[in-house]
């Protein structure tokens, strides 16, 4: 439901830029993906994408964002590869006058000059929509990082006026420099509450428990699906890992949904609680032997 919802938004002429904020767990990544993988079945085409890591020097900076992006688009679209050359040409004159000059990928623009100027050069027909993708973004650099802070500027302020069918969608944890940088853009929040969030959560459960021969249309099996969906507290992560463990037992063990372990299985997934604490607590006490 979350997925279609923004769709729908590339396809109207709200914002150009749109930021999903939410905690640890919910989802954002995977939705991120969703918005990869499902380009063909709606329709647009993805002209870049970046999925930030905090403990990936590679995915962690936000000079890599901008060089990721540019190579992505560059290799689709021979006028920004040409807008790139035009730029790397005009540097090198600059470079040759004056040798202290700073590289384009740290200029505070960069974003600006090499992505959202080069988009403004491609030209797309009426019914294409071109999306961009930033997971994570506060996994790149730290709060404070001059790079993070441009970056987050570029986004706030020239991303609002790009091309009317491109688009930008962003996720992010709600960390105090990102919210108060990107609030001037459309900005929604994914919390576990949300009705659309609890929904997304049972349709994936149900999903992946379709593979293990889980039928939602027979109540026995529907009243597992509700407790893994009531224990994840809307906690994606969690639903996720528990689907992850009944699978394993279940090819360990050659079970079926109506085995009678089955009922056990589920009962201990679910009898601790669920969210965030559900997924980390089993985790501790068998490392640390007796913890609460």
């Amino acid at each position: 439901m979350i997925l279609k919802t923004i769709v729908n938004w590339m396809k109207t002429d709200q914002s150009s830029t749109l930021c999903q904020l939410g905690g640890a767990g919910v989802g954002k990544t995977m939705l991120a993906w969703l918005l990869y993988s499902q380009a063909a079945r709606f329709s647009y085409q993805v002209g870049g994408y970046f999925f930030c890591k905090h403990n990936d020097e590679r995915k962690n900076n936000p000079r890599n964002i901008v060089s990721t992006l540019a190579s992505q688009l560059a290799s689709q679209f021979p006028v920004f590869l040409e807008h790139l050359v035009a730029l790397k040409t005009d540097y090198d004159e600059k470079l040759a006058v004056n040798p202290d000059l700073i590289p384009l990928l740290d200029n505070s623009e960069s974003f600006k000059l090499l992505i959202v100027d080069g988009l403004h050069k491609i030209k797309l027909s009426i019914d294409k929509t071109l999306l961009l993708i930033i997971d994570a973004l506060d996994e790149c650099g730290k709060q404070g990082d001059l790079n993070r802070q441009y970056l987050l500027t570029t986004i706030g302020e020239d991303c609002k006026n790009l091309p009317s069918n491109i688009r930008l969608f962003v996720t992010s944890r709600p960390e105090s420099d990102i919210v108060s940088i990107l609030e001037k853009i459309d900005t929604k929040e994914l919390s576990t509450s949300d009705y659309f969030n609890l929904l997304d959560i049972k349709i994936f459960v149900g999903e992946m428990l379709r593979c293990l021969d889980f039928d939602s249309k027979n109540q026995r099996h529907l009243s597992f699906i509700n407790k893994i969906v009531d224990a994840s507290e809307g906690v994606f992560v969690f639903a996720a890992l528990a689907c992850k463990e009944i699978a394993e037992v279940f090819v360990q063990k050659d079970l079926t949904p109506d085995h009678e372990e089955v009922d056990g299985l589920i009962e201990r997934l679910v009898q601790d609680g669920g969210g965030l604490d559900g997924i980390y607590q089993p985790l501790f006490q068998r490392v640390y032997d007796g913890a609460t």
